[in-house]
């Protein structure tokens, strides 16, 4: 229509991580109850991928009003349209959310609830469905309206309703439970409320300065300090959500929802690193130079990927809810593993490169030795995850917290002594002998996991591990990549 289809390509890129997820967790799968009618097989596929769509719809719409009542002046209403644009698609996924989750709800045809004229009654006498209504009113507001805006205050007010809009879920609850206290309700809807700002801000924003790159001294200073808000809003929401949802310590290694807690505050912590980049690359030194332009293209790009992943991890996340199997044993799940072993540390290297926590304390004689690392972080793996002596000695609870410390510490040692190096036997050693470790892991648990999560489990270790292998400096004889003379 206007080019603003564009905005957020990268966003998309968390459909595959979607599918991926809902496969593993068996939200693909009919539940069949005897005796009881079972959702159609259409709802249970498309019902997430509709969720998906229209929480990108909606961060855009936040994002296009929020810029645009940042920017001002004439360019606001170049960025309006794409507001209202986005807002007709919002408007539209809301309308066959609404008729997928009546056939959810009802285990009926989607196109029952028209026909029976079922969503009548659901909008007005069910609390989903008033919250449908709210929604449908509230974009519909700013689809039309957005147009005419001509002042900033204006632009503000719309830009309330939207993120008024964005929220409004957060008082049906998170991931399946009701919410049942203020508290969890207000959380959420600041949850929500901030990652659409922050997602939807920066893919308009990226758009809107690939169009006039001569604004973004005007603009990128000013989204950095609200993105920097939005970051201290989401971890401090999410982590209280989590607390609520998640009482017990176990929960969060021992279900599957856990997993996908730990994986949305890994995801966060790469997003807050890029971020903390940019900022440091980009918004400290612009410039409308062709580099600076680049380099701001680059690092969104990877924000925008590692959002939508985030995104998909959410809509799974609702999906499933939250189930309390597992959670009495203090048994580590497998993706838990690879998320703590793995992951984290590596995320924690690369936000704070060797040598700053590691090289001056005892411990530092160890990084020069891959190869030990490794082996040592195969044992602990083994050990915590698998044998479980922790878990016998001090219980689930305070067995899955020393665990955690052992797992994430073991795992920030092969990460301190691998990445920046040019070393290929310390990477070699996990890639070996991860599989069976996680072999290991499940024929000694009390409760096996599937063949899909021990399968996810391996693919994503051996995904990070091959990542490793490719960022390290390669030497070609004495030299290095960049020219240089490697010395010894």
């Amino acid at each position: 229509m206007n080019g603003g289809f564009r905005i957020g390509a990268k966003l998309w890129w968390g459909l595959p991580v979607l599918l991926v997820l809902l496969w593993v967790a068996g939200a693909l799968a009919i539940e069949v109850f005897p005796g009881l009618a079972s959702t159609p097989l259409v709802t249970v596929w498309l019902l997430p991928f509709i969720r998906f769509t229209r929480d990108i719809a909606a961060a855009i719409t936040v994002g296009a009003v929020v810029v645009g009542a940042l920017l001002g002046g004439a360019f606001y209403r170049r960025v309006l349209r794409w507001a209202s644009t986005w807002a007709l698609i919002w408007l539209v996924s809301l309308a066959l959310l609404m008729a997928f989750t009546i056939s959810d709800i009802f285990a009926a045809s989607p196109m029952a609830g028209v026909q029976s004229n079922i969503w009548l009654s659901f909008l007005v006498d069910v609390s989903t469905g008033r919250v449908f209504l709210y929604q449908f009113v509230a974009v519909a507001l700013v689809a039309g309206f957005s147009l005419f805006i001509k002042t900033r205050f204006s632009g503000w007010v719309m830009a309330a309703i939207a993120v008024s809009a964005c929220a409004a879920p957060a008082v049906l609850g998170h991931g399946g439970v009701h919410s049942a206290h203020f508290s969890e309700t207000i959380s959420l809807g600041i949850h929500i409320a901030a990652i659409s700002l922050w997602v939807g801000g920066l893919a308009v924003l990226v758009y809107f300065l690939g169009l006039e790159p001569e604004r973004s001294s005007l603009l990128l200073p000013r989204f950095s300090l609200l993105a920097l808000w939005c970051v201290i809003f989401v971890a401090e929401s999410g982590l209280l959500n989590s607390a609520l949802h998640l009482g017990d310590v176990s929960q969060f290694v021992g279900t599957f929802y856990g997993v996908l807690v730990l994986t949305k505050v890994v995801l966060l912590g790469v997003l807050v690193r890029i971020g903390w980049l940019q900022r440091g690359k980009v918004v400290a030194r612009i410039t409308t130079e062709q580099r600076s332009r680049s380099l701001l293209a680059r690092y969104a790009a990877w924000e925008l990927v590692v959002m939508g992943s985030a995104i998909a991890v959410a809509v799974v996340m609702s999906r499933i809810g939250i189930s309390p199997a597992r959670t009495a044993t203090g048994e580590f799940l497998p993706p838990a593993v690879v998320i703590l072993a793995l992951a984290a540390p590596l995320v924690l290297v690369w936000a704070f490169p060797r040598g700053h926590l590691l090289e001056q304390s005892w411990l530092g004689w160890l990084i020069k030795f891959p190869q030990l690392s490794a082996v040592l972080l195969l044992v602990v793996v083994a050990e915590v995850a698998g044998v479980g002596v922790l878990g016998t000695l001090f219980g689930p609870e305070l067995g899955v917290i020393l665990g955690t410390l052992l797992l994430v510490a073991a795992g920030y040692l092969w990460a301190a002594s691998v990445v920046g190096t040019g070393t290929v036997v310390g990477i070699v050693i996990p890639m070996v002998g991860w599989p069976p470790v996680i072999l290991f892991i499940s024929l000694l648990a009390t409760d096996p996991v599937g063949w899909k999560t021990n399968l996810l489990s391996v693919v994503v270790a051996e995904a990070l591990l091959i990542w490793v292998w490719f960022r390290r400096p390669i030497r070609v004889g004495s030299l290095d990549t960049s020219g240089a003379t490697v010395a010894g």
